[in-house]
């Protein structure tokens, strides 16, 4: 029943890293707690554990769903050369943020965040920017502030970047397939930041913050399931994207909100 429960949170996070841009955690950590209750496993820091298995397992389908999208050629690296090196900083201190900020308050706002980003895009409605993504320390800074963000909530960063190079007008499809290495980079870093930590967990099979039989099934079965996710990307229609798109945030963040 283990493996089957974790097997398909696996599938579930590869398809959308590879559909959407985003790292999975959206959709893992949620499922991950409903896992872990179900199951009866029970942690001291059962909140970390959660988060700590989700970034280590979305190591794997946001590496697959990255390099399917370069392989695609649907990969803007000029979008990027400024952004990534704020992304890996803000991660890094994101994670290390997050130690002194309430979870449940950080968890209502997200929530609600993500309703209002996945009801424009539900909405039709499309604001671009005159010009492309900021040179050099403009878009540092936004690589810095969201991808901070998304390493406090123990997420990839997609939903903040894909609409982020979208705004800056780069095609939608192009968007997601940028947002994949995004979410690849903050993934990185925030697990590795996790695993230095120090975090200590009171589980048996698991390893500091990670549980590892959640991390290695998640881990294996997001590989296979994130080149999918991508090729029906770039075959979907983009109205019927942008739609699903926004259907996900909304029901993730009414999920973080309730």
């Amino acid at each position: 029943m283990n493996i089957v429960i974790f097997c398909s949170i696996g599938a579930i996070a590869g398809l959308l890293a590879g559909l959407f841009g985003i790292g999975g955690g959206l959709v893992t950590i949620p499922l991950l707690i409903y896992a872990f209750g179900y199951l009866k496993i029970q942690s001291e820091s059962l909140m970390h554990l959660v988060i700590g298995t989700s970034l280590c397992a979305m190591i794997f389908n946001t590496a697959s769903s990255s390099i399917s999208h370069i392989r695609k050629k649907a990969v803007s690296f000029h979008s990027l050369k400024f952004v990534l090196p704020g992304v890996v900083i803000g991660a890094f201190l994101g994670v290390n943020i997050a130690k002194h900020i309430s979870s449940i308050a950080l968890e209502k706002i997200f929530g609600t965040f993500e309703c209002l980003v996945g009801l424009y895009y539900l909405s039709g409605f499309h604001v671009e920017s005159k010009s492309h993504m900021p040179r050099a320390f403009g878009s540092l800074l936004i690589g810095l502030f969201f991808s901070s963000i998304a390493g406090i909530m123990g997420i990839g960063g997609g939903m903040f970047f894909v609409p982020i190079f979208h705004y800056f007008k780069l095609p939608f499809k192009n968007s997601i397939a940028t947002a994949s290495v995004i979410s690849f980079s903050i993934t990185l870093t925030a697990a590795l930041t996790y695993l230095f930590s120090g975090i200590q967990v009171t589980t048996h099979i698991s390893f500091t913050y990670l549980y590892l039989p959640a991390f290695l099934t998640i881990g294996v079965t997001t590989v296979f399931f994130a080149p999918v996710g991508a090729h029906l990307a770039h075959v979907i229609n983009t109205k019927f994207l942008k739609k699903a798109f926004g259907v996900l945030l909304i029901v993730a963040g009414f999920t973080l909100i309730s």
